[in-house]
């Protein structure tokens, strides 16, 4: 029998009241209570995880920069916390861990701020 841990990922959604962003995991709405969205799941090791965001618009409406470029104010969800078996990762565990898909190959961090999707 493949032994199994409990993982616990919190994401805290900033300024999407209001909004059509959403976060899916395995097809269904992440529901956030207060900002925040606790996943709770039972995983063999290694393995991954795959959520993503959805309904972020791009044309400044949920993004809002100055004439430079620099963003003024954003909506974007980030990965708080992540708990394996009851116990907080160190940096190390987590430096390749979460990935976002880029146009540049793949980035690691813990902010989602456009559509698409991110492997834990």
């Amino acid at each position: 029998m493949t032994k199994t841990y409990p993982i616990e990922i919190y994401f805290r959604f900033y300024n999407c009241e209001h909004s059509q962003i959403k976060l899916y995991h395995e097809g269904k709405v992440c529901e956030p209570i207060n900002y925040f969205y606790i996943h709770r799941q039972e995983l063999s090791l290694p393995n991954t995880v795959r959520f993503e965001m959805r309904g972020k618009h791009a044309r400044g409406w949920d993004t809002r920069v100055d004439k430079q470029g620099r963003i003024l104010e954003d909506r974007f969800i980030k990965i708080v916390k992540v708990t394996v078996n009851n116990l907080i990762p160190n940096q190390l565990f987590l430096r390749k861990w979460p990935s976002v898909a880029s146009n540049d190959g793949r980035i690691y961090t813990n902010y989602i701020g456009h559509n698409g999707h991110i492997d834990l």
